[in-house]
């Protein structure tokens, strides 16, 4: 598990179990759906509270840099979850899609 992996298993395990759960996914997506939401301002506000380390209400170079990674890095999930299971190619997951993206998720979980 790399540090951003460890970063985010803190932020999104509630129940400190070592994994992110259903429930807990739920949130993180939501929180992450959050995160490229609003104008400017509102994701920098949001950027913030997640990355600013040394707590000096700003970003300096290192935390910009984790912080664009980090949306990169989701922007890259979300196209190849997309590339996988968007069966109706319309960009988003609907109920079915979503289904076997949690499936396959799931699957890979146990395989490990």
């Amino acid at each position: 598990m790399n540090a951003r992996q460890r970063e985010l298993l803190e932020k999104f395990d509630k129940n400190h179990d070592g994994r992110i759960d259903d429930e807990e996914k739920l949130a993180a997506r939501a929180y992450m759906r959050g995160m490229s939401g609003g104008g400017p301002k509102e994701r920098y506000k949001k950027a913030l509270k997640l990355f600013d380390k040394n707590g000096d209400g700003k970003l300096d170079d290192a935390e910009r840099t984790e912080a664009e990674k980090a949306r990169e890095e989701f922007q890259a999930n979300r196209e190849a979850v997309l590339k996988r299971f968007d069966r109706d190619g319309d960009g988003v997951l609907n109920e079915e899609e979503r289904a076997a993206a949690l499936k396959a998720r799931q699957k890979r979980r146990l395989d490990k």
